[in-house]
């Protein structure tokens, strides 16, 4: 710590003295002091100096104790300017005022950078969650819809494929059947049996492979349903439209199957009776399969676009439901966020209080201190107080550090040790 001789002139003016009241009316010369090791705490100066003085003065008992000061003169003293202790005191006042100010200052800047500092540590951090948050969505989305899909697109292929099978295999029966009957009229009840067994198996493969696609469909469309449900639950009502449509289309497709199977019946029965009736039965069935096809397509269609309805109406939802949970989400953090800052900033405004608090109680302590004149009570009772010190190191440092001439240094290892000027010279 690096000590002024002005303030040094101050310390040895206080100690020298018996009557605090004559302080005011000495003066003393800086030149006479001969600190120079800085790197010497205050205490340890005054004893080298006490050590070194070669003309001392005894001076009557103080105040402080009954133990005499002794301080070193010289004879060019005199001639020398002097300073007061009034100007001194201001001298140090001042400028323990302005390094308050700075300290002040110091502490009100690093406040709002850290501030700022957190600001924009939330900002980003709500950025980055909210683009994590929206990139797992449609990650999530994009594959339960691909998957959907691609098992869709499978049982439609896998259905079609099979109903083609059928289908070949009916032509081929009828054609056959109608060989046998122009090779022989004899043989026509024969081959219109055998016609009528094979296009009756070949419809029962047929409905064999219907049923099994519509199984495969159905077990593709419960798996469907199952991987949706999670992620639906919020979009019940919309899922429902679309298995009650899903259910509309299959009975629409059945009816038409039925009425197809019942215009084949009855065009076997015509052939069993006619062989001319037969080739106008099997028109007429023709006909009437095509116009059931064409309704089981049309039907088709209606329950896509249905289903596709359903499926936008829930996606809507499920889209609505996730904007106002990201609403209530942000709601949620900037709720929290203004809590936290609220509480932050109301513990730097109760630290800066109870700091000003202490810095004020201590500078009024300091000018109790230095307070003239005081009354027969408290000088007895500050006599006492320093009369109880029997080291006169420890006794002047003390007096110096009541009078606010010399401050303490923290501990670094406090709680409440403050770190803002460490880093500037002393």
């Amino acid at each position: 710590m690096k000590v002024s001789s002005s303030a040094l002139a101050l310390i040895l003016s206080i100690i020298t003295y018996t009557e605090i009241e004559q302080c005011s009316a000495f003066t003393f010369a800086p030149s006479q002091l001969s600190f120079v090791n800085q790197n010497v705490s205050p205490r340890a100066q005054i004893a080298m100096e006490a050590k070194k003085k070669k003309k001392k003065k005894k001076a009557p008992s103080t105040a402080f104790g009954q133990d005499t000061v002794v301080v070193e003169t010289s004879e060019e003293a005199s001639e020398e300017p002097v300073v007061s202790v009034e100007d001194v005191e201001a001298k140090a006042a001042e400028e323990a005022k302005a390094a308050e100010e700075a300290k002040i200052a110091a502490e009100k800047k690093a406040a709002e950078e850290a501030k700022a500092a957190e600001e924009a540590k939330i900002a980003a951090e709500k950025k980055a969650a909210e683009e994590a948050k929206a990139a797992e969505e449609a990650k999530i989305a994009a594959e339960e819809a691909k998957a959907a899909e691609e098992a869709k697109i499978a049982a439609e292929k896998k259905a079609a494929e099979e109903a083609k099978a059928a289908e070949e295999a009916k032509i081929a029966a009828e054609k056959k059947a109608a060989e046998e009957a122009k090779a022989a009229e004899e043989a026509k009840i024969a081959a219109e049996k055998k016609a009528a067994e094979e296009a009756k198996a070949a419809e029962e493969a047929k409905i064999a492979a219907e049923k099994k696609a519509a199984e495969e469909a159905k077990a593709a469309e419960e798996a469907k349903i199952a991987a949706e449900k999670k992620a639906a639950e919020e979009a019940k009502a919309a899922e429902e439209a679309e298995i009650a449509a899903e259910k509309k289309a299959a009975e629409e497709a059945k009816a038409a199957e039925e009425a197809k199977i019942a215009a084949e019946k009855k065009a076997a029965e015509e052939a069993k009776a006619a062989e001319e009736a037969r080739i106008a039965a099997e028109k007429k069935a023709a006909e009437e399969a095509k116009a059931a096809e064409e309704a089981r397509i049309a039907a088709e269609k209606k329950a896509a676009e249905e289903a596709k309805a359903a499926e936008e109406a829930r996606i809507a939802a499920e889209k609505k439901a996730a904007e106002e949970a990201k609403a209530a989400e942000e709601a949620r953090i900037e709720a929290e966020k203004k809590a936290a800052e609220e509480a932050r900033l109301q513990a730097i405004k109760d630290a800066e209080e109870a700091r000003l608090a202490a810095i004020e109680a201590k500078k009024q302590a300091i000018i109790d201190a230095r307070k003239q004149p005081k009354s027969p009570e408290e000088e007895a009772k500050v006599a006492t107080k320093y009369a109880a010190i029997e080291d006169w190191g420890e006794r002047s440092f003390a007096i110096l550090t009541d009078l606010g001439v010399v401050d303490i240094s923290p501990d670094p290892d406090s709680p409440d040790y403050d770190s803002t000027d460490d880093d500037e010279f002393c």
